[in-house]
């Protein structure tokens, strides 16, 4: 769990993505594709950057005609997709830079409904004409500045989300059919923050450290409307707030031992407050190649602001008295390079005990029959093991193969939904043609799970197996001009038929390809 660092929702681990800085002179990049399900993908990149400051703006539209996710029936579920974002950055000193990031999604989707009568064995995925229709627009800006000859750096952050979700349900079997019903959920996301790093090195015991500390408050809001059907959808804005304070120790001993150590405090006006807090250590043992690793955190998850402050419907209720998810994990393992770093091996084993787990199955009032999502009682546990290793067979070619297993247990000890204990993946890389050109076979492996399965009109449910099933994709690329490059790629190859949720198909064999092209040097700067 990261917790301790990122707050909310890390509770088993943070991907960090950065994303490049424009640089160079001014460049246009144009992307088209099509492919499969009347897939149509056009995409531009306006960019330029040097020492005193960057820019990118970009533009993409994706429209998909889809396929029919429910058993029965013939219609297709849609999507259309646009997205605007702007990045750019300026060095207002030798020691201090703005960095501001625009981003507008509009996404519109088509999807079905769920549980007709007369369905045997059990309930699934019907043709609906349901239309959800999201946009969200997010801001955010960044003021570092560095002191003490790049010592300390502070940065002062602010970051605002907005979204509207407007869902328009239609039934066509079962429930409510010739019904037509339409919620709008409004929500809103500030969140400022000041950090400052201050690096300290003690060369007489071979100390590089860094401490960073920080403060950071966040509110937001959700205002849920709607019509037949609905109550609660009154217009009125719902709002929660947290204060937090954080810090952090990195430190390496001779360049060989690295220890970190975190802590962060939440302050709640909704929750209870909560403490979170990590520490990880690892060994570089380069004789011998291996390096051991081990971490051991606290995390909290809060609940979703629909499922805390969402509109009552005839078979759904929100439940304003959800407590946040809350876990303490640990792992341990050992990496291990060898032939020259050319083989990467690691074993990691893991494990994380979970309580108060917001779950969608745990409430029913009997007084009028409907549904809320609740705290489970008493402690989730998963643990488990992961292998993986990386081989550079030659200089074009480069091997990776991983596997997992999860042993996911609910508190009633009977194991946890949609948790294949076995998962596993390979894939082969391949550079050809000094490299102009790239392939990239993929095979994963996804095995058996449970899910809940519901008889007709949901007067009880039980618990079924999705069979296991193998993925296979492979994506090429290939330069035919330093601007010009074309692309292709095939999803589910093997053409497999498979469910990751009871009811609802999956896409089978696809195929898309498309040309990308650069414009380098439009205003011509380069001699």
């Amino acid at each position: 769990p990261m917790s301790a660092v990122y707050g909310s929702g890390a509770l088993g681990g943070v991907i960090n993505i950065v994303t490049r800085k424009a640089k160079g002179p001014l460049s246009l990049t144009v992307r088209a594709e099509a492919g499969s399900y009347g897939t149509r993908d056009v995409a531009a990149r306006l960019a330029a950057g040097g020492d005193q400051g960057y820019f990118s703006l970009s533009a993409q539209g994706r429209r998909i005609d889809g396929f029919n996710i429910a058993p029965n029936g013939s219609e297709k579920d849609d999507t259309r997709i646009s997205n605007f974002a702007l990045a750019a950055g300026l060095r207002l000193a030798p020691t201090a830079r703005l960095d501001v990031t625009l981003r507008h999604s509009d996404k519109r989707a088509q999807y079905d409904d769920f549980g007709a009568v007369n369905r045997t064995p059990f309930l699934t995925a019907d043709d609906a004409n349901n239309v959800l229709r999201d946009r969200a627009t997010l801001a955010g800006a960044t003021f570092a500045w560095d002191m003490l000859d790049g010592a300390l750096t502070q940065e002062l952050k602010t970051n605002f989300a907005s979204n509207l979700a407007v869902n328009r349900y239609e039934p066509l079997l079962g429930f409510g059919v010739g019904t037509v019903n339409t919620t709008r959920d409004e929500g809103t996301r500030f969140v400022g923050g000041y950090s400052a790093t201050y690096r300290m090195d003690w060369p007489g015991i071979g100390l590089k450290q860094a401490v960073t500390g920080l403060v950071e408050a966040r509110r937001e809001t959700f205002t849920p409307f709607s019509d037949f059907g609905f109550v609660d959808g009154d217009g009125i804005e719902k709002t929660r707030r947290q204060v937090a304070y954080g810090a952090e120790w990195r430190g390496t001993f001779a360049d060989r031992l690295t220890v970190i150590a975190g802590l962060r405090h939440e302050d709640n006006d909704t929750f209870r407050d909560y403490t979170t807090w990590r520490g990880s250590v690892s060994y570089a043992w380069r004789e011998t190649g291996l390096r051991p690793h081990a971490s051991l955190g606290t995390g909290v998850k809060l609940p979703g602001l629909y499922d805390q402050f969402g509109p009552n419907s005839q078979d759904y209720k929100a439940n304003p008295n959800l407590r946040p998810e809350t876990s303490v994990g640990w792992d341990a393992g050992v990496e291990w390079s060898t032939f020259g770093g050319r083989a990467l091996f690691d074993v990691t084993y893991f494990q994380q005990n979970l309580r108060d787990k917001i779950t969608g199955f745990g409430g029913f009032d009997l007084t009028d029959f409907r549904s809320f999502t609740t705290n489970a009682l008493g402690e989730s546990r998963r643990n488990g093991i992961e292998l993986s290793s990386r081989f550079v067979v030659s200089p074009a070619i480069s091997l990776g193969l991983a596997y997992t297993y999860t042993d996911a247990r609910q508190p009633d000890h009977s194991p946890e939904l949609r948790r294949a204990p076995h998962s596993g993946r390979g894939d082969v890389r391949y550079a050809f043609a000094g490299g102009k050109g790239n392939v990239s076979v993929v095979l994963s492996y996804n095995g058996n799970q449970s899910d809940r399965v519901w008889t007709s009109n949901f007067a009880s449910s039980t618990t079924t197996q999705l069979p296991h099933y193998w993925l296979a994709g492979v994506s090429a690329s290939y330069k035919i001009q330093d601007n010009v490059e074309l692309f292709a790629r095939v999803e589910n190859a093997l053409d497999q038929r498979y469910q990751e949720i009871y009811g609802y198909q999956s896409a089978r064999l696809a195929a898309y390809g498309g040309v990308k092209i650069t414009f380098d040097d439009l205003l011509g700067t380069k001699k």
